[in-house]
């Protein structure tokens, strides 16, 4: 097969691909990390449940893997920080003795409350009671990782601010250039309005399925009840 044959092969959108592509590498990236740190993160969470930081060791070769899943290692810190509900992380050379030395450093910061993940694995579900265990894991990990985060949906600011930049452009000083960015402005508002309308419907469908999977009558997962309504 030559390459114009690739190209030519289904599926045709350049953004399907793309999404395919990202889509199979989480996937990958989540098991490596169940593989590389869930274990170290047990221990360390069992030992030391009121200790808000600690470093794990990770081998050269495994970090660079988990970066090249991610897509970069300022991609892949986001990524652990929101699976894990980890207040900060940082990646450095190991100079801990007999711990770290020689390997890459995992510097991990906890938030001081119980974290996300602690909950997780605390809580009770009868629903995840019939699941096999990798399917438990699974969607535990698939939970943590579309909880709401305060940055959803900063994106949609973004425009709001080139828009305001471009405004102080003397090229945009002239009547006709001002209707057209009075223009552009507007669709901007509906567009940041329609989007904080959308995380607000995420926020909801998201707590009706936590609540599904944790009932509320079991315990509370966080400090806004989850509400499931048959």
């Amino acid at each position: 097969m030559t390459w114009k044959d690739i190209i030519k092969a289904p599926p045709f959108d350049a953004q399907e691909r793309s999404n395919t592509y990202q889509s199979n590498h989480y996937d990958a990236l989540i098991e490596k990390l169940e593989m590389y740190l869930d274990a170290q993160l047990d221990r360390e969470i069992a030992n030391k449940p009121f200790q808000s930081t600690f470093t794990l060791p990770m081998a050269h070769n495994k970090h660079q893997e988990l970066v090249r899943l991610a897509g970069g290692s300022e991609r892949l810190k986001p990524i652990i920080q929101s699976l894990y509900n980890f207040k900060s992380i940082e990646f450095k050379e190991g100079a801990v003795p007999g711990h770290t030395e020689g390997k890459m450093a995992y510097w991990i910061e906890k938030w001081f409350r119980m974290s996300w993940i602690d909950q997780i694995q605390k809580a009770n579900s009868p629903m995840l009671d019939k699941a096999n265990p990798k399917q438990k894991k699974k969607i535990k990990k698939v939970l943590q990782s579309v909880q709401p985060s305060e940055y959803m949906g900063q994106d949609f600011t973004k425009l709001g601010d080139l828009l305001d930049e471009l405004n102080d452009l003397p090229v945009t000083k002239s009547k006709p250039m001002q209707k057209k960015m009075e223009s552009l402005s507007e669709r901007n508002t509906d567009l940041v309005a329609r989007a904080a309308e959308l995380r607000k419907d995420y926020d909801t469908l998201y707590r009706q399925l936590r609540g599904m999977i944790y009932p509320k009558s079991k315990g509370d997962l966080g400090e806004i009840k989850d509400e499931w309504r048959r």
